[in-house]
């Protein structure tokens, strides 16, 4: 029972996540201003990978199962009513990539609050170019777990003499039997090992622009410390996201070693990288003006003007000449 209802809040929390982000979508296509054109490409490339990350968990609903140097899925999400077999495993291949997508689009981000902090802003080829070069190696482990991908037979031999008291029925079984196969280790070391230090570079980047936004507060106006302010709580926000990666990582970790293992986190573990895709979104119209505005105005709801001074978009907050 318990694991139906976490099953239910799961598939709940993704179409919230698909309507958001799809909303975010659509704002930013039509809704931008000029003065944020060049900063919306991170937010829309961002949405979109949200978008079908959170499409994508539906799709598989995929129960991580450690069984030491296998990696083990059960899909009990749209794909196991398709006729092949490997449609699953095609599909989690993808919603992992998006999620490793999604956590350098956050870097990008700060990256990109921090350049114009110190320098001009960038052309839209050259972000379109930086969020490119950073998409590759997500593809590439596509490729790497498609290729690397193991008949569902032999997987369920592996997790059945691994615990022989898994009631898998009703799932699609996918999965690679040896991670150390080149492929798999690409793919397995991807997902893995570029979280923490990006971790700590967004953490990094943070108190840099703090501190010069600090810096430069005895020479602002009363709205403009105050649209500072609401940036500063925007970055934290946004830098604790991260924190959601390492910890279905770290669970991830310890379910395929057997350091640990429960049926409830396996079932659970990938529900820490569906809240990014779902948190992101919402971070963008709470302190993104333009885009906050729009939504109120859609939801019939009368704007302050006077109130509504501070919380402009993450260009024009560092950009004064465009408030």
């Amino acid at each position: 029972m318990l694991s139906e209802i976490f099953w239910l809040f799961q598939t709940l929390t993704a179409c919230f996540g698909i309507f958001i982000n799809g909303l975010l979508i659509y704002t930013v296509l039509f809704y931008t201003p000029e003065s944020i054109k060049t900063y919306s490409l991170i937010i829309l490339s961002h949405a979109i990978s949200d978008f079908l990350a959170c499409l994508f968990h539906i799709f598989t609903h995929a129960r991580f199962i450690g069984t030491e140097f296998t990696i083990s899925y059960a899909s009990s999400g749209l794909c196991k009513y398709l006729d092949s077999p490997a449609a699953c495993d095609f599909a989690y291949s993808f919603y992992i990539h998006f999620s490793s997508f999604s956590l350098y689009m956050i870097l990008v981000s700060f990256s990109y609050r921090w350049w114009i902090l110190t320098k001009s802003s960038p052309t839209s080829r050259a972000l379109l170019g930086v969020c490119f070069a950073f998409y590759i190696p997500c593809f590439l482990q596509v490729i790497a777990f498609c290729i690397a991908g193991s008949k569902p037979i032999d997987i369920y031999r592996v997790i059945h003499k691994k615990y022989p008291d898994y009631d898998l029925s009703g799932y699609q079984i996918n999965g690679q039997l040896d991670i150390r196969n080149i492929f798999s280790l690409y793919g397995f070391c991807h997902l893995l090992l570029p979280a923490q230090p990006i971790y700590c570079i967004i953490i990094f980047l943070r108190f840099r622009i703090i501190g010069h936004l600090k810096e430069a507060a005895g020479h602002m106006s009363k709205n403009t410390r105050a649209m500072h302010k609401q940036l500063l709580t925007c970055l934290t926000i946004q830098a604790m996201l991260p924190m959601l990666n390492i910890i279905a990582i770290s669970l991830f970790a310890l379910q395929l070693f057997s350091i640990f293992s429960d049926p409830l986190i396996e079932e659970n573990m990938l529900f820490f990288l569906l809240l990014i895709p779902t948190i992101s979104p919402i971070v963008s119209f709470v302190f993104i003006k333009p885009y906050r505005r729009i939504i109120l105005k859609m939801a019939g709801k009368k704007i302050d003007e006077k109130r509504d001074t501070f919380g402009p978009s993450s260009v024009s907050k560092i950009e004064p000449s465009k408030m």
